[in-house]
């Protein structure tokens, strides 16, 4: 089937070579002008911290407030930190690192990694913010909103498993011996570049086959069926299936609806919460190695997918209310919905923790 699949891309991209050119060039523009400026740097130096053996200096003096409050290691909480302000796949580099020193166990990682790999605040307020959206303070909107769902699975991650995180001791690992700067610097460059490389042959592959398939009467013809079977706006359901494959291009398309809604908006934090299935193969790349499940991050980010979405909806109209200084509002509907399902969620994880992820904790 996927060679079949492959086979009909292939000949598409010969049949319609502008589609194609079209969208290859979109992406690289995206990647050279967005992502490349803002991730690059900052996973140079997220792995810089790595090399010289600094985060676990800091693990040490956050180590056991972070396993009080969220049951996980320091190392896993300054990952969230990190990987929530660089952007993705910033957060599944570093779970990858802290699982290969070994500082954390299998089992921490696969948390780790749930809530850690998050869209940058410099992508939402910057791209989607200033230039999607032309409101500064809608980017700003949107970032909190982003953080508190990436936030509350951090906090649904006790519920995974009730093992404790590993305690490790800096001084029988091998990082207690710190490379010299340079080294660590010319290091962090090269694993850098070779990051940020294949992220950008993700986002312009993925953004010619979004092209590719905007450009397919059948694929107008199914949304339109599909909305009409589902009772949805066409361009809400056509923006969800867009959206998950490349957020991005996604938040791009869906922004150019926006008027004041809501609803349009929680679409679009829904999208930046899952990150699309782009990014979902540049993790799968990055943790190729491990014995990490995709599938339980996939989960994991449909979650934050719906939490993002239903956290629009309660406080937008209490974004609305510090905008124009009138009397600050909730919708009180959908915040019963976010309790509901965080503890149906939390029950959820656990009860079956141990038959998602049955593993024998690391010491």
């Amino acid at each position: 089937m996927s060679t079949v699949l492959i086979l009909l891309l292939m000949a598409y991209t010969l049949i319609e070579p502008q589609v194609s050119i079209n969208g290859a060039t979109a992406g690289l523009l995206l990647w050279f002008n967005k992502v490349l400026p803002t991730l690059l740097p900052f996973i140079i130096l997220s792995q810089l911290l790595f090399k010289l053996g600094l985060i676990f200096k800091l693990e040490q003096y956050i180590g056991k407030f972070s396993n009080a409050v969220f049951g996980v290691s320091g190392s896993s909480l300054i990952t969230f930190v990190l990987g929530s302000i660089g952007g993705s796949p910033t957060g599944a580099k570093l779970t990858n690192q802290l699982l290969q020193q070994p500082n954390i166990s299998t089992l921490e990682a696969q948390k780790t990694l749930c809530f850690s790999n998050n869209t940058g605040p410099l992508f939402i307020i910057g791209t989607v913010g200033t230039l999607m959206l032309q409101d500064v303070r809608l980017g700003y909107f949107l970032v909190i909103v982003h953080i508190l769902s990436a936030l509350i699975i951090l906090v649904l991650s006790r519920f995974y498993s009730t093992y404790s995180p590993v305690t490790v001791n800096s001084s029988n690992k091998e990082y207690s011996q710190s490379p010299a700067f340079v080294t660590a610097f010319t290091d962090s460059v090269q694993g850098g570049m070779d990051t940020i490389v294949y992220v950008g042959g993700f986002i312009i592959f993925f953004s010619m086959l979004i092209s590719i398939i905007k450009n397919l009467a059948l694929f107008n013809a199914l949304v339109a069926s599909l909305s009409n079977m589902l009772g949805m706006d066409t361009i809400i359901l056509e923006s969800l299936l867009l959206g998950s494959m490349e957020f991005s291009n996604g938040s791009a398309y869906i922004t150019q609806f926006y008027t004041g809604d809501a609803y349009i908006l929680a679409i679009l934090s829904a999208i930046l919460g899952f990150g699309g299935f782009c990014v979902f193969f540049q993790t799968a790349h990055i943790l190729s190695s491990t014995k990490l499940s995709l599938g339980v991050y996939l989960i994991a980010k449909t979650v934050q997918a719906v939490f993002a979405a239903l956290l629009t909806i309660a406080f937008f109209p209490t974004y609305n209310a510090i905008i124009s200084k009138s009397f600050i509002a909730f919708d009180i509907p959908a915040v019963i919905a976010i309790a509901i399902l965080f503890a149906i969620t939390a029950l959820g994880l656990k009860a079956t923790s141990s038959k998602l992820y049955g593993v024998t904790e690391r010491s």
